[in-house]
């Protein structure tokens, strides 16, 4: 279970080998407990429905370092 409520926004990781890597949550559905993941490096893909016990947030700092990795493999 994650440790908050995902928001639209944040950075997340999803735990799940066919979704694995770092996203941006597009839409929450407090409902269902799942939200909308749109991948944030390489062709865009949009995971809908994802689980929120499969999602876990990044913080501040491992949201830095991905975007000073993804910057300079992108050089």
């Amino acid at each position: 279970m994650p440790t908050q409520t995902p928001k639209v926004g944040d950075t997340v990781f999803v735990k799940d080998p066919k979704y694995a890597g770092t996203y941006v949550v597009t839409k929450v559905d407090s409902r269902k407990k799942v939200a909308d993941v749109k991948s944030t490096k390489g062709v865009v893909v949009l995971h809908s429905d994802v689980p929120w016990d499969l999602i876990s947030p990044l913080d501040a700092s491992q949201n830095t370092a991905r975007i000073v990795r993804e910057a300079t493999e992108n050089k």
